[in-house]
């Protein structure tokens, strides 16, 4: 495998997975059967496909999109659980400071948001490297299948 066309795509993959994953409405994608991290490692695979050497031009197999479908999805899984903790710290931080009636309260209720937050991020990245890296690989290994001939096998 080709280290540098892997690494490029994995990681450029993983990031548009995550972002989709986690931007507010974006995300509802998500709900028909997790699009994005299905999409994630098609991306990946199909990024893999045109990075390659032009001299090391192999066809790509199911097994290569695989890999860099896991790879997009366990840089998914990271960046999209820190996008998550920034959206959601902020949006719980906003909300205790609108219910506190005295900076007593608002400060207790602050160290209680971000404990709170604190842990539900760490649950939830726990849960995203599972479904990420696995939907991805399985979105990277179609992808494999699908763009793994070059244009000139296709045609035979």
């Amino acid at each position: 495998m080709d280290v540098r066309a892997l690494a490029i795509s994995g990681l450029v993959a993983g990031v548009v997975m995550a972002l989709l994953s986690n931007l507010p409405i974006v995300s509802l994608g998500n709900c028909f059967l997790c699009l994005w991290l299905w999409g994630g490692g098609i991306l990946g695979a199909w990024m893999y496909r045109r990075l390659q050497q032009e001299g090391h031009a192999a066809p790509l197999t199911g097994s290569q999109g695989l890999i860099v479908g896991l790879l997009s999805g366990f840089v998914g899984a990271i960046i999209g659980s820190v996008l998550a903790w920034l959206i959601g710290g902020v949006g719980l931080s906003a909300m205790v400071a609108s219910q506190a009636e005295s900076a007593e309260e608002l400060l207790g209720g602050a160290t209680t948001s971000f404990l709170t937050a604190g842990a539900e991020s760490v649950v939830s990245l726990c849960f995203n490297l599972v479904l990420y890296p696995f939907f991805g690989a399985i979105g990277g290994a179609i992808g494999g299948v699908v763009f793994g001939r070059s244009p000139a096998a296709a045609m035979d």
